[in-house]
């Protein structure tokens, strides 16, 4: 989904410790990912900032959870659906999300439990009230000078079912990927709340 590593965001500090996201910025892009996941459009850097407007970070870079829930206030901590495990990846705290079944790595920015891990304890569980539900609308005309609709992904949503309910053929989903590769790194990983263009 999203890594810490993306250079829109990689060199962005963590409050006034020094360190970067780059290195330090997993619990970060872990909550950026589970924001997504609830629907709401937002990304790693934004939620960095947002931390860092209402000092959301220690001297050495540690999020502040309640801070967290101060700025989202969707978040509810101790609460259940997401957690946030704490853990080593080799010489360095590391943390996971796992939400319905899926772990998420905010290093890599793939599914799945990185090589190495070990569970230190720590976890924090929390839910997250969802983006309020999008109407159901017919699918915009293509805007004045032939640009393309636009589509808001939903949960359960593929490309291969948006080009066949959008575009009337699943096989057209490859322009899908295409049109959107800015933000689709990997088809088969969409988001509720992701804006896809669609082609002609």
């Amino acid at each position: 989904m999203y890594s810490q590593k993306d250079d829109r965001w990689r060199d962005k500090k963590l409050g006034n410790s020094g360190l970067s996201m780059n290195w330090w910025g997993c619990v970060v892009t872990a909550i950026a990912e589970a924001l997504t996941l609830a629907g709401y459009q937002i990304d790693p850097g934004q939620v960095c900032d947002k931390l860092n407007e209402i000092g959301g970070f220690t001297d050495d870079g540690r999020v502040i959870w309640a801070k967290v829930e101060e700025a989202f206030p969707q978040f509810h901590f101790g609460g259940d659906g997401y957690t946030f495990q704490k853990g080593v990846l080799g010489k360095h705290v590391h943390w996971l999300l796992a939400h319905e079944g899926h772990i998420y790595d905010p290093l890599t920015g793939s599914e799945g439990t990185p090589k190495g891990f070990v569970v230190v304890g720590g976890a924090r569980t929390a839910a997250i009230d969802p983006a309020p539900a999008l109407a159901e609308q017919p699918a915009p005309e293509a805007p004045a000078g032939g640009g393309p609709r636009t589509y808001v992904v939903r949960e359960g949503d593929s490309l291969s079912k948006i080009a066949q309910r959008e575009l009337g053929n699943g096989n057209r989903w490859p322009e899908i990927a295409e049109l959107n590769r800015d933000i689709v790194a990997d088809p088969n990983l969409i988001y509720p709340g992701q804006v896809l263009k669609l082609p002609n």
